[in-house]
């Protein structure tokens, strides 16, 4: 009997339903109808990584053409150019950034700093309020305001130039907006309750217009968790559910992850952001206190990815150079490089845990053995005779048995599997079986597969 694993994350504690649980691993479609479960990669401090400032990382940006490529970093209250400082800045939590090829902008506790490539200032002008957040469309730099529907923008190509009666209110709803995004040549302002789209006109007087006939009665409950990526914008709703923008919002999070946001108390400080990797694409939401969920948008499936003995990843923002993803460590002054060559983060070992479940409808099934389909002959020099360890529950995920280990194989050990015998007998409604690797080796999965006899 083959035992497939879990292909996506989801857990209703509520319902006392069982947890099907794909912890740092992805799945990825392989030959036939089948699957694999693949490690999720490290995060190395190999070069080029770096570390900055006392920490935390509360935000990362580069893009090509700006400023040579190089990439900022804001680590604590400091800004800077790669390693190099370039100011202080105020404030705390993510910090939003936008460009032009001459300018770079930073929000961050309420105001707005702009950097010139050789001086940076905060920007007094009198005219603009505590400013929320910003992006760039049509040359201009757009603020968002502080407990406020109300935008300013700046003239062509000056973000410090804002005119005191240079401002609109995206007031279809009169609900605060919450964050600021671009999507092509269109400005969505996502309120608590709403959203407006907006679109640049080519006037002076008035250089963006509502666009009649689209707006989400659909607000956003997380301005860190709206993120651009696949041609789309991706955020938290305001009624805690994950969506995807086209002509409606379309809601991509399960009812497991719902769960989870419906009963975070910190949602309004989750944080997410946008990780190519190896042909797949990521939105990595990190969800205060409870999980990190990784939706993989080739695949449309979910997973769980934790790091540093936490049960989220301790990483909150990332930027992506020459193919390369940067990651900002939400504890210290750490960007990570990751990378596929990295069993684990740092000096930290990674867990990965994934659940399979065999049903059994009625009847008791003898359970003889069981063996795990996996890559081996996987020994390094850091873990030279590996293991996996293997536990199950017969209660329907309510309480498990000790964990058990199996040998991986040194290394050119290529056949030898990880086998468990003599593991009783299944009665209904079946068992659920929990496969967990922490040594740092290539740990790519296929299946489970039982040998059984039934005798009643």
């Amino acid at each position: 009997m083959i035992i497939p694993f879990a292909d996506t994350a989801y857990s209703r504690p509520s319902y006392g339903l069982p947890a099907a649980r794909v912890v740092n691993y992805f799945p990825e479609k392989a030959f036939g109808s089948e699957s694999v479960r693949l490690p999720r990669p490290g995060l190395s401090d190999a070069a080029p990584s770096y570390t900055v400032g006392a920490g935390p990382v509360r935000g990362i940006y580069s893009k090509p053409g700006v400023f040579d490529g190089d990439k900022f970093t804001v680590s604590g209250t400091a800004l800077y150019r790669e390693t190099a400082l370039i100011g202080a800045v105020a404030g705390e939590g993510i910090v939003s950034f936008a460009a032009s090829a001459s300018q770079l902008v930073v929000v961050s506790g309420g105001t707005a700093y702009v950097y010139d490539g050789s001086s940076f200032n905060a920007i007094s002008d009198p005219d603009l309020p505590a400013v929320a957040g910003v992006v760039t469309l049509a040359g201009r730099f757009i603020y968002t305001t502080v407990s406020s529907d109300r935008y300013y923008w700046s003239a062509v190509n000056d973000a410090a130039d804002i005119d005191g009666l240079d401002f609109a209110t995206a007031e279809g709803s009169p609900d605060a907006t919450v964050a600021v995004a671009v999507l092509g040549d269109e400005l969505f302002f996502f309120g608590s309750d709403s959203t407006e789209i907006w679109f640049p006109t080519g006037d002076l007087d008035a250089p963006f217009q509502r666009t009649q006939g689209r707006r989400y009665t659909r607000g956003c409950a997380a301005a860190a968790s709206v993120v651009q990526m696949d041609n789309t914008l991706i955020w938290v709703g305001d009624d805690r559910i994950v969506y995807r923008a086209e002509s409606v919002p379309r809601a991509i999070g399960d009812a497991g992850i719902s769960e989870t946001l419906r009963d975070s108390a910190n949602l309004a400080q989750a944080t997410a952001f946008w990780l190519p990797y190896d042909q797949h694409a990521y939105y990595v939401l990190n969800i205060p206190g409870e999980k990190t969920y990784v939706l993989d948008v080739t695949t449309a499936r979910w997973a769980e990815w934790s790091s540093f003995q936490r049960t989220t990843l301790r990483v909150q923002c990332a930027t992506i150079d020459d193919g390369q993803a940067f990651l900002g460590d939400d504890e210290t002054g750490r960007v990570w490089l990751l990378s596929a060559d990295a069993f684990s983060d740092g000096e930290n070992p990674i867990t990965g845990l994934l659940t399979a479940i065999r049903p059994q409808s009625s009847g008791v099934a003898r359970n003889f053995v069981v063996v795990l389909e996996c890559t081996r002959g996987v020994g390094n020099a850091d873990s030279p005779d590996p293991v996996v360890e293997l536990r199950w529950s017969d209660d329907n995920g309510r309480t498990f048995g000790a964990w058990r280990s199996a040998t991986l194989g040194k290394v050119g050990e290529y056949a030898n599997k990880p086998i468990w015998r003599r593991l009783g007998s299944v009665k209904s409604p079946g068992r659920i079986y929990e496969v967990r690797i922490t040594d740092p080796v290539m740990r790519a999965v296929r299946h489970l597969v039982s040998d059984e006899q039934r005798v009643a």
